[in-house]
């Protein structure tokens, strides 16, 4: 036999076993693709239950009533996002070391001692009647699913070679207070800042703490010309606490720990911001209020968001779904829109406890008080178990989960944790009944059951009305210094008690004819201490002179508007610059050139502009150059976690009266003393430099979006890169930063990359209750290489939205699946 034969022989072989290969591959991830019309017997329903899918995969329910409409969104969810919810469920219970192995042990151990389990027991147990019927029949449904799906789940079922176990109806409030917790940066502040107190002098610490100004816009406008009053309380002077070491320490591991988990389960490593705004009557072309909102929320594959219009004889609503919760969280009725935006409220402090010799109690006003253990297990893959001891303060648990404190037989000083999660609340009762809300009374009584994470819900109905209120438990507290952890062995530093309803902010039909919040405080003179960690008012700033900006509006404009990429705060960094360079004799060309644009320039984050990439790049030279020689590279990338508080501070480092006063812009390990001047131009000559020597010195081929871009990333990316290619969506440049309405983050500490931002878009304008424009960032459907995987990403990129049509008339015409009552 020749070697032609012998070689022929061999490539026949390897295509086949290539095509075989394929056909097995395919088949494995296609068995778990949803059953999209037809019809199925399902035990566990009343009556038939029709469900319709339109060409993205959004399914409209019709039931004929409201346990089989929860049972269809249970099943439906599970069709499309059983993998998502199920990784979310275990997280939540401290289980990921069963099918994860030891790489996930310091995630369950934190679980496990924050006691996510055990909360939403305790918040199912005191539910309202009628949230306990909804979380069963939901349940009902995704085990339903379970059955019927005879184990045809998805891919990464098969490569984490486990099985979903049945799902218990409390499980949906685990699913709720996960969601609470990824919204809390609280804990961040005081770790952080616990850190900044023990290194800075008095002086320096000041300047670092962020006010919000008292020009700048709030939620509630003032209605008259009186000067504004400071939401915050401004900070002026700081009592210093001596932290230990092992109190640091214990700190650095709660941050470490909590950052990796958020990371793992796509919840935001750092701020999360959103918009909402309502244009009144009289503001709107159509004659009837239009809503827009787009929360902001770290990118994942799939989306945060599915997508579901839900029809019975007494509910119908539509809107967004969180997978493994039954509530339209964000949407429209046939009566009502609204929208939510995070209140930044802290609603987390960090105490100091100190333990007696026996660990088993902890000081408190002068006497030793018991503390609370309770005993939990985690099993691990291919290992044995760990039996844990967690203990308890009145106010919360101590935090001693990072393995290292495990293994310590004993502790002399320990932190503790307070959170508004651990108090009883009911938000699915609210969701439920803002659902079903006809007008914004009713949509204001239905937030007296919500708690935490603290909102702000925006309103607008069909009577022409737009109404906004915070809603969830404010904490009312005796000390002003709460950025730092608070001596634990004290009762003056509880929280005595919290804001009351009727107490928290709230407007209805302002004069302005409009309603916006970006993340900004409430009210000009909202005196109850929410917390420091409002967003730059850079947001509220544009949206307020877009919503000036002429008489009507309509639905084509609100689309401009969430995706503008103007920015007053790169405006006012820009003036800075101009002013640094005045009497500078500039001998570098692209220097120069990048001076001379910055004159002129709008605040324009444009995607393909030079301009645009020369800013941020020079933002993080600004920001490094002012804070890194105060605080050390590890403290420093701690420091810029949280986005926000650093790009206010250097605001309003930027725009003091007296810049030489503010000792931070001087770099402490040089004998001269710096001034913020001299810190903008060797900032932005660094900056000139590294442009040049990366990317050439042809200042028109530089670009933001080279840099600058959007990836939305599944659980299993970073593995490798031909699996990346199959199961991430990007990337793609993209405009804007973190100031602009469209907010597209990068961490300062690891740019370009856009990995928070709208996690999706709903436009409603109620002259036409039937529709709505409303995008996700990806696709309904989690299976890979499904058509709805990946669909409406470039439709997101573009700012493009799906005409969201609800009514009967127009979804009936859609594919249907029919779901029947076994007999």
């Amino acid at each position: 036999m020749n070697k032609r034969k012998i070689f022929t022989g061999i490539l026949i072989v390897l295509v086949l076993l290539f095509i075989f290969s394929i056909f097995f591959v395919n088949r494995i991830i296609k068995k778990s693709y949803p059953v999209t019309d037809g019809e199925i017997s399902l035990k566990g329903i009343k009556s038939e239950i029709k469900i319709y899918r339109d060409d993205f995969g959004i399914p409209y329910i019709e039931a004929t009533n409201e346990d089989d409409l929860f049972f269809a969104l249970g099943f439906v969810h599970s069709q499309d996002r059983l993998f998502q919810m199920d990784i979310t469920r275990r997280a939540g219970m401290g289980r990921l070391s069963e099918i994860l192995g030891n790489n996930a042990l310091d995630f369950d151990l934190m679980f496990k001692v924050i006691g996510f389990d055990e909360i939403a027991r305790r918040l199912y147990e005191n539910a309202s009647p009628e949230s306990k019927k909804i979380c069963k029949a939901y349940t009902d449904g995704i085990n339903s699913y379970l059955d019927y799906a005879s184990g045809n789940f998805s891919i990464e079922f098969d490569l984490l070679n486990y099985q979903p176990e049945k799902w218990e109806p409390y499980q949906v409030y685990l699913i709720a207070r996960l969601t609470a917790w990824e919204l809390n940066l609280g804990w961040w502040v005081d770790v952080v800042y616990a850190q900044l107190q023990k290194k800075l002098s008095e002086e320096k610490l000041i300047q670092l703490i962020p006010d919000y100004p008292s020009d700048a816009p709030t939620i509630i406008q003032s209605e008259t010309k009186q000067e504004l009053k400071n939401p915050s309380q401004k900070i002026t002077q700081i009592k210093k606490i001596n932290y230990s070491d092992e109190i640091v320490d214990q700190l650095n591991q709660f941050f470490e720990i909590n950052i990796s988990a958020r990371r793992f389960l796509g919840f935001n490593e750092t701020y999360s911001g959103s918009n909402s705004w309502a244009i009144s009557s009289k503001l709107s072309e159509s004659g009837k209020p239009i809503l827009a909102n787009d929360p902001h929320l770290m990118y994942s594959v799939p989306s945060k968001w599915y997508i579901v219009s839900l029809n019975s004889p007494t509910l119908k609503v539509s809107g967004v779904t969180i997978p493994g919760s039954p509530s339209v969280v964000i949407g429209k009725n046939d009566k009502i829109a609204w929208g939510l935006t995070n209140l930044m409220l802290d609603d987390c402090d960090l105490f100091v406890e100190k333990l007696d010799s026996t660990g088993t109690k902890y000081s408190f006003n002068n006497e030793w008080k018991n503390l609370e253990i309770r005993y939990d297990t985690i099993k691990i893959k291919d290992s044995t178990e760990i039996v844990l001891e967690i203990k308890s303060t009145h106010r919360g648990p101590l935090i001693q989960f990072a393995n290292k404190f495990l293994r310590k037989s004993k502790l002399n000083e320990t932190i503790s944790m307070k959170w508004t999660g651990f108090d009883l609340s009911d938000e699915l009762l609210t969701f439920y009944r803002i659902n079903k809300a006809q007008n914004y009374r009713e949509f204001r009584e239905a937030l007296k059951t919500f708690n935490c994470p603290a909102q702000n819900f925006l309103c607008a109905d069909f009577d022409g009305n737009i109404f906004y209120k915070t809603g969830g438990k404010i904490p009312i507290r005796t000390y002003s210094n709460f950025l730092f952890p608070l001596d634990g062995t004290i009762s003056l530093n509880d929280w005595n008690s919290y804001l009351s309803f009727d107490l928290q902010p709230e407007v209805l039909n302002p004069e302005t004819g409009f309603i916006a919040t970006n993340n900004n405080p409430p009210n000009p003179s909202f005196k109850q201490i929410v917390g420091n960690l409002w967003e730059p008012h850079s947001r509220s700033e544009r949206i307020n002179q877009l919503l000036k900006s002429k008489n009507k509006f309509n639905v084509e404009d609100f689309k401009k508007f969430q995706m503008d990429v103007i920015s007053p705060y790169a405006k006012n960094v820009s003036t800075h610059i101009v002013k640094a360079f005045e009497k500078v004799n500039i001998k570098n060309n692209n220097l120069k050139r990048a001076v001379e644009l910055f004159k002129n320039w709008d605040g324009g984050l444009r995607k393909y502009d030079p301009l645009s990439l020369v800013y941020n790049v020079f933002l993080i030279k600004l920001m490094e150059n002012t804070f890194e020689d105060e605080m050390g590279e590890e403290l420093y990338k701690q420091f810029l976690f949280v986005g926000n508080v650093p790009l206010r501070i250097m605001y309003q480092l930027l725009n003091t009266n007296y810049p030489d006063s503010i000792s931070v812009f001087d770099n402490s390990e040089t004998e001269k003393i710096e001034t913020r001047d001299e810190v903008i131009r060797l900032s932005l000559a660094q900056t000139i430099t590294q442009l040049e020597k990366d990317y050439g010195k042809n200042f028109d081929d530089w670009s933001w979006g080279n840099v600058h871009q959007v990836k939305f990333r599944h659980l299993f990316s970073g593995q490798n890169r031909i699996i990346d290619n199959l199961i991430d969506i990007g990337p793609y440049p993209i405009g804007g930063d973190q100031t602009t309405l469209l907010n597209t983050s990068f961490k300062y500490y690891e740019p370009y990359e856009n990995y928070l931002g709208p996690s999706m878009r709903q436009i409603v304008d109620l002259s036409s209750i039937d529709s709505s424009l409303i995008i996700i960032t990806s696709g309904q459907s989690e299976h890979i290489g499904h058509k709805n995987y990946k669909d409406q990403s470039l439709m997101w990129l573009s700012g493009e939205y799906l005409n969201f049509i609800t009514n009967k008339e127009k979804f009936s015409d859609y594919k249907v699946l029919v779901l029947k009552p076994f007999k």
